[in-house]
C-alpha cells in the first residue's frame, strides 16, 4: 500500500466568472521511504498540489488516500492533526497549470 495515492486530481479557481483549471486528473502515487520534489515555474500549481494532498482545500474531482484513509473521508478535526511521514519520492503523471 502506498504512503500516499492520488488518482485523477481535479482542482479548480473561480476567477470572476472564469473557471481556471489548475490540476487536470493528476495521479501521484508515493510510497514509503521514498523522496519527492515539487518543482516548477510560478503559478503552475505546486502549491495547489501541496494544498489538496495535505487535504486543507477541497478536490473537484479525484482522490487522494494517506494510507488506507481517504482524505474525503476525513473529519476536520483529523485533518489538522500533526501528521508524521517518512521523506519520499514518486512518480507523478497528469497535469498541473
Amino acid at each position: 500500500m502506498a504512503l500516499l495515492e492520488a488518482r485523477g486530481v481535479d482542482k479548480s479557481y473561480v476567477v470572476g466568472t472564469t473557471r481556471l483549471p489548475v490540476l487536470r486528473q493528476l495521479d501521484l502515487v508515493v510510497e514509503s521511504g521514498e523522496m519527492i520534489a515539487v518543482v516548477g515555474a510560478s503559478g503552475v500549481g505546486k502549491s495547489t498540489l501541496l494544498h489538496v494532498l495535505g487535504g486543507l482545500d477541497a478536490l473537484d474531482g479525484g482522490s487522494v488516500h494517506l494510507g488506507d484513509t481517504e482524505l474525503a473521508t476525513m473529519k476536520p478535526d483529523e485533518l489538522t492533526r500533526p501528521k508524521r511521514f517518512t521523506t519520499c519520492s514518486a512518480k507523478c503523471t497528469g497535469s498541473a497549470g
